[in-house]
């Protein structure tokens, strides 16, 4: 009884080797020997197919004996395809080296299907222009302006002063020197400048300016007044 078990157990064996045994296997590379990884194999007479592990092997088993079309194919490589004979149980092997494609792919533009809306937006502004312009016929501004330079009166150069020399005495001291001096001391260091503006304007562009008030210090050379016109 042990014997029979055996030699049943044997026969198994056996019959599972050769089921996996019949098959192909084999190897995909490039042209410089390199493993191509995840390549496709497919069997076109079965419908079936696998794909290359890592280190770009492959197997397919459970294939019956007889003439099949094996196609390889993979990203960046011209596909090829193979006639595989398998005439037996034994495992029929079949490396296959794929070339680079060189083929280019087409160029591609992008087109939106919309024009970009502000297109749109601003042509509608310039055919409404003369409306958007009518909008205020005429307006009136009360306006306030105060303007105020400080002088420094350190850096005004000082006029020079006729000297006055009497015989033979020397120079006699000035009798109006201190008047001078208080007069001096009265300048003013700002230059000030202060208006009451009433601003006027009717469409297309006429604009009238009436000063109610005016109020002015020093010089108004360096002071600066906008043209509200």
């Amino acid at each position: 009884m042990p014997k029979i078990f055996s030699l049943a157990i044997f026969l198994v064996v056996l019959s599972c080797a050769d089921i996996l045994a019949q098959g192909i296997s084999g190897y995909v590379q490039d042209e410089n020997n390199n493993p191509i990884p995840y390549a496709s194999v497919f069997i076109r007479e079965l419908k079936t197919g696998t794909s290359t592990d890592a280190e770009g092997r492959y197997f397919i088993n459970d294939v019956g004996i007889g003439l099949y079309n094996v196609t390889y194919s993979s990203i960046g490589y011209i596909t090829q395809s193979f006639e595989v004979i398998i005439k037996d149980k034994n495992l029929v092997k079949k490396n296959v080296w794929l070339k680079t494609s060189t083929a280019e792919l087409d160029e591609v533009v992008v087109k939106a299907k919309r024009r970009d809306p502000a297109y749109e937006i601003i042509q509608k502004v310039i055919a409404n222009k003369k409306k958007h312009l009518k909008q205020l016929n005429s307006s009136k501004s009360e306006v306030y302006i105060k303007a105020i330079e400080i002088v420094d009166l350190k850096k005004r150069k000082p006029k020079k002063e006729p000297v006055v020399t009497v015989g033979l005495e020397g120079e006699p001291e000035d009798p109006f020197q201190k008047q001078k001096e208080e007069e001096k001391k009265k300048i003013p260091n700002i230059n000030l400048l202060e208006m009451n503006l009433t601003l006027n304007y009717e469409y297309p562009s006429k604009n009238k300016e009436e000063r109610t008030a005016v109020k002015s210090y020093g010089t108004r050379t360096g002071l600066y007044v906008p043209p509200f016109s």
